[in-house]
């Protein structure tokens, strides 16, 4: 049993952007954070095939970028985050978009998740 199966959206984020943290996404010494995670509504999409709610979350988040004397923090950013899961074959695919509130790209990033590709375990 896949634990992202049962994992409702928001509890999703949380838990990848734990793993992510824990990874440095970004590099060495970049951290982010998101609290409050808000439902902002969704949309029906056909991904690998199949047609998935896309959740639209919106929160904001905190980033620490960089390390050292490089290091720059970015606070309170609002967000937007798509999320779907997809169980494809053997396999659970989630996808994970995001960009600011300020920037108008939710057409182009449903459009993205609706051209991802899974290789086939066959």
């Amino acid at each position: 049993m896949n634990p992202l199966v049962g994992a409702d959206d928001a509890e999703l984020i949380r838990r990848l952007l734990e793993r992510a943290n824990q990874r440095g996404i970004g590099g060495e010494g970049t951290e982010v954070q998101a609290d409050d995670i808000e439902e902002a509504g969704s949309e029906t999409r056909t991904i690998l095939g199949q047609e998935i709610e896309v959740s639209i979350l919106e929160t904001t988040i905190d980033a620490e970028v960089g390390g050292g004397d490089q290091s720059e923090s970015v606070e309170d950013v609002p967000v937007f985050l798509y999320v779907a899961t997809v169980q494809h074959e053997e396999d659970v695919v989630a996808l994970v978009g995001i960009h600011p509130t300020a920037v108008d790209a939710r057409n182009s990033v449903l459009s993205l998740m609706e051209q991802v590709e899974h290789p086939s375990s066959a």
